[in-house]
């Protein structure tokens, strides 16, 4: 099929195949001859290049990416590490709490309270000994013998005959005789420090 070219007036022959696949394709006649189609057909832009780095396909399907490992350092530099001194004030104050919660606990059992075995242990010791110490109450009696034993000044010695355990208070001149966790009694040696020398 000849046509007349619209820009330089040649005329030009595009094959009846072409023309019959043009059609079918919905797409319009050339107007222009080769020479003009040439001249003005725009050149079809180059797919940009990346600028570096690695490129890799996407798992979810799509163009390639690039990766570029710079933009991995410039992620660590906004990361910094807790500085020394910041570990340093939080072992600081992991060992405060550690040292509080075991003086709590010391203190708690160095100063467990002592008792007789049963009340009538202790009204026993309380009117033999307790009444001559001039003490009105026998839970008060108690109370002091317990004190004793807590206290850290009070000297502390095992009898190998009674299995007793003696704690004495020298600057009170007293004693208080404890068998098998019990206070068994409570009172003022007349030997005064010398009563420990007749334990045996």
């Amino acid at each position: 099929m000849k046509l007349t070219c619209q820009q330089c007036g040649n005329s030009f022959e595009i094959p009846q195949a072409e023309i019959v696949k043009l059609v079918s394709e919905n797409k319009p006649i050339p107007q222009l001859c080769p020479a003009c189609r040439g001249i003005h057909e725009e050149p079809k832009p180059a797919a940009p290049k990346p600028k570096g780095g690695l490129q890799f396909k996407t798992p979810f399907g799509g163009d390639d990416d690039t990766f570029d490992p710079s933009t991995i350092q410039s992620e660590e530099r906004h990361f910094k590490r807790p500085s020394q001194k910041v570990a340093t004030i939080v072992a600081a104050i992991v060992a405060v709490l550690v040292m509080v919660a075991f003086v709590t606990v010391f203190s708690r059992t160095s100063n467990k309270a002592h008792h007789f075995e049963n009340r009538e242990a202790l009204l026993a010791s309380f009117e033999q000994n307790g009444m001559a110490m001039g003490f009105d109450d026998a839970d008060v009696y108690e109370k002091y013998a317990s004190d004793l034993i807590n206290n850290k000044a009070a000297v502390k010695k095992k009898s190998k005959e009674t299995g007793q355990t003696i704690y004495y208070l020298e600057e009170e001149n007293q004693v208080v005789l404890v068998y098998k966790g019990y206070i068994v009694s409570y009172f003022i040696p007349e030997e005064g420090k010398d009563y420990l020398d007749t334990v045996h």
